[in-house]
C-alpha cells in the first residue's frame, strides 16, 4: 500500500499565526478607538461653531456676549426642556444633548461655550471655544495628553 501525504498545518504553525494576529489586535485597537473618538470630537466641535456664531451675532447686536445654560426653569427655554439641554434664548439656537455631548454652557468671556463629552455617565473630556473662534479641549477624568491625541 501507497501512503497518502497529507498537508496541514502543524501546532506551532497555527499557535504562531494566533500570535501574529494578536499582536496585530494589540496595535491596531487602540489606534481604531482615538480615530473613532476623533470623529465623535468632531460633532462637539459643530456644536461650538453653532453657538460660536449665535454669540458673534448677538455680540453685534448688544454689545456684550450671552451667558447662561439650559435647564428647566430656565424662561429661555421651550417648555419642557430637559434640565442638561441649552437653549440661550436670544441667540436664537437650541442645542439638545446628543448621545455624546451634553450640558452645553454660554459665558460672557473667555470660553464663550463649552460642551462636555459623556460616555457611559463619565466625562472623559470637555470642548471650549475662545471669542477669536479657538477650539481647545481639556481633559476631566481622561488621562493626560488625550486631547492630543484628539488634535487639539
Amino acid at each position: 500500500m501507497r501512503r497518502q501525504n497529507i498537508k496541514a498545518l502543524t501546532l506551532a504553525e497555527i499557535i504562531i499565526v494566533v500570535l501574529i494576529l494578536g499582536v496585530l489586535a494589540a496595535v491596531a485597537l487602540p489606534r481604531y478607538q482615538i480615530t473613532v473618538e476623533k470623529v465623535i470630537a468632531s460633532e462637539g466641535v459643530q456644536t461650538l461653531k453653532v453657538l460660536f456664531d449665535a454669540q458673534k451675532r448677538y455680540f453685534m447686536e448688544t454689545g456684550t456676549y450671552k451667558s447662561g445654560s439650559g435647564g428647566s426653569g430656565n424662561p429661555d427655554c421651550p417648555p419642557g426642556t430637559d434640565s442638561s439641554q441649552i437653549c440661550p434664548g436670544d441667540l436664537d439656537v437650541y442645542i439638545p444633548d446628543t448621545k455624546y455631548f451634553t450640558a452645553a454652557y454660554l459665558y460672557n468671556g473667555d470660553p464663550l461655550a463649552i460642551v462636555y463629552r459623556i460616555n457611559n455617565g463619565d466625562v472623559p473630556y470637555l470642548l471650549q471655544v475662545s471669542p477669536n473662534g479657538d477650539t481647545s479641549c481639556a481633559e476631566v477624568n481622561a488621562p493626560a495628553g488625550y486631547c492630543d491625541k484628539l488634535g487639539f
